[in-house]
């Protein structure tokens, strides 16, 4: 599987259609529709969400190649000196953005 990689401090906007970034767009419809196709579901599911271990990612089913959008985790330390919301917390606020626009990921161990 090709995999394309972004960061969320790249990212400019989510909204109901999609997410813009840096260089580029992940359009939600073309995910669904891609996921559906090769996984099933209900044509609501546009990727795949990693949110435990150490690299937490979203995995957009894009229609060339998957994006993963992953989230930067700081050191604890230093994560304890700065106003930054954590990489589970910028990653949550992304996820409730894609629910609100009426899609979901499936979970990823």
């Amino acid at each position: 599987m090709d995999t394309f990689t972004i960061w969320d401090r790249d990212v400019e906007e989510v909204n109901g259609e999609g997410i813009h970034y840096l260089g580029g767009f992940i359009d939600f419809a073309e995910c669904a529709a891609r996921f559906q196709k090769l996984r099933g579901g209900d044509g609501t599911f546009v990727g795949e969400c990693r949110d435990g271990g150490r690299l937490k990612y979203l995995l957009f089913y894009s229609e060339r190649i998957y994006t993963r959008l992953a989230f930067d985790s700081e050191a604890p330390i230093k994560s304890l000196f700065t106003k930054k919301p954590s990489d589970k917390e910028r990653l949550r606020e992304v996820k409730e953005k894609i629910e609100a626009a009426g899609y979901r990921l499936s979970q990823l161990e």
